[in-house]
């Protein structure tokens, strides 16, 4: 969960220095500043900020779209259904193996998505002259 928090944090991020360079227009109807933008995490999920980057005409690439959309799949199992029917006192040898094999490829699929929306967001930042004020606007 730890990294599924890190991608949402940056992936704001990224919206916010995108925005800020003109590529996207977020709707701010349920938040006026940046930071409610950042803070609100109950209206701003993964799978919420994947609609805002759909919406706003991003990204043209397929494979960025499908990174992401992997990476909010795999975090929804995690957070929602990989433990449900596990009991740990009652978990095989062999359970316990595929269980965390699963974790791993879990921690690389969102960990993956992390560090391209980072990327993203640097690529972002220094074209824009990564000023502060200009990320602060309405």
């Amino acid at each position: 969960m730890y990294y599924g928090q890190k991608l949402e944090k940056e992936f704001k991020l990224f919206l916010l220095a995108a925005e800020a360079l003109g590529k996207i227009k977020i709707n701010r109807e349920h938040f006026k500043t940046v930071e409610d933008f950042l803070l609100q995490n109950k209206r701003q999920n993964l799978g919420r900020l994947i609609k805002i980057l759909k919406n706003a005409n991003g990204p043209a690439e397929r494979q960025p779209e499908a990174l992401l959309t992997g990476a909010l799949q795999d975090r929804n199992k995690l957070a929602h259904s990989l433990f449900a029917n596990v009991d740990p006192a009652q978990i095989t040898a062999k359970e316990k193996e595929t269980l965390l094999k699963e974790l791993g490829r879990i921690r690389l699929s969102v960990g993956n998505a992390f560090l391209v929306i980072r990327e993203f967001r640097t690529v972002a930042k220094k074209k824009s002259g990564s000023r502060k004020s200009r990320f602060r606007k309405n």
